[in-house]
This record gives structure tokens, sequence and C-alpha cells, in this order.
């Protein structure tokens, strides 16, 4: 046993008949989220599906669409925030909702890493399986809210029957 070392489990191949690494080819396709353009200036973040035309991502940061629903996350933790984003823009769509605002604070008590609410949010809105119903996030305008909160221009949903 002096001469046996550890396999990290990373590093085990498999034995047997299936001991064969798999080919490309032959590894399922992943669905992967629509590609977000996000840019950040300052305190000020946009995040555009490419899909989404010049003037209405121009129409978006300047908060010509009002925002039909609401939610605060002041105070959440980031783990809770998650799930009321998720249960928030589930709601939304479902209501047939265009815009919404997403109420993050600006996150100054949340030390040198910066604003840890909006960050995680941005990143639910457009990288998880909610990107799908997402074409737009910019910090929304000084009349809602400013850089503490972010308007989201959701896809138009087919009605339901």
């Amino acid at each position: 046993m002096r001469d046996v070392r550890r396999i990290e489990h990373d590093a085990a191949l498999p034995v047997g008949d299936d001991a064969r690494p798999a080919s490309p080819r032959s590894t399922p396709a992943v669905s992967r989220p629509p590609l977000f353009t996000i840019e950040v200036a300052g305190e000020r973040i946009t995040a555009y599906h490419p899909s989404l035309p010049p003037p209405a991502r121009k129409a978006l940061r300047r908060g010509d669409t009002p925002p039909e629903r609401t939610v605060d996350l002041h105070g959440a933790r980031a783990a809770d925030a998650v799930h009321r984003v998720e249960r928030f823009v589930a709601e939304a769509l479902h209501a047939g909702a265009r815009c919404v605002c997403v109420i993050t604070g600006r996150g100054l008590r949340s030390g040198p890493d910066g604003p840890v609410l909006r960050d995680r949010v941005v990143r639910i809105l457009t990288e998880t399986a909610l990107a799908e119903n997402v074409l737009g996030v910019v910090s929304a305008p000084n009349a809602f809210g400013g850089t503490g909160a972010l308007l989201v221009l959701l896809r138009r949903q087919a009605p339901l029957r």
C-alpha cells in the first residue's frame, strides 16, 4: 500500500466497455441562453439581447415604457433575491407585463466587491433560463429609481387560452 496514490475524481478514467471517451458528435447539444451585450459605465449597466433594435434600446434607457410591476429587494440576501426575482418575472410574464422594475439598491454598503444584488440580478436575467424571456436590462432613469433599480424589458408572450 506504500506505492498507492490517490486519483483525483476528475482525472479518473472509466473502466469497462465504456472506457473510450465520447466523441464530440455523440454529446447532446446543450441549449444556451441568448448572448447579451452587457456594458457597465460607472454605476450604470445595460444588457441587451441582439434582437432588440437600437430605437427600442434607447427607449428603454430613457424610460419611455414605464414599469408595470415593481419588486423591491432592499435588505434581501442574494439567495433569497434569486428566488424572488424568478417568481416575480414568472408572475409578470403570466400577467402579460412588458416592462418591470427590480429595485436592488445601489450597494453602497456591500463592501469593496461592489453591489452584490444588482450584479446577481443582472446575471439571473441574462444567463439563466429567464434569459429566454428578457430582451433588455438597464439601470433605471432617475424617475424610476436611478442606478438603484433596473428596468427589465420582457418578451411579448402569446396570450393564454
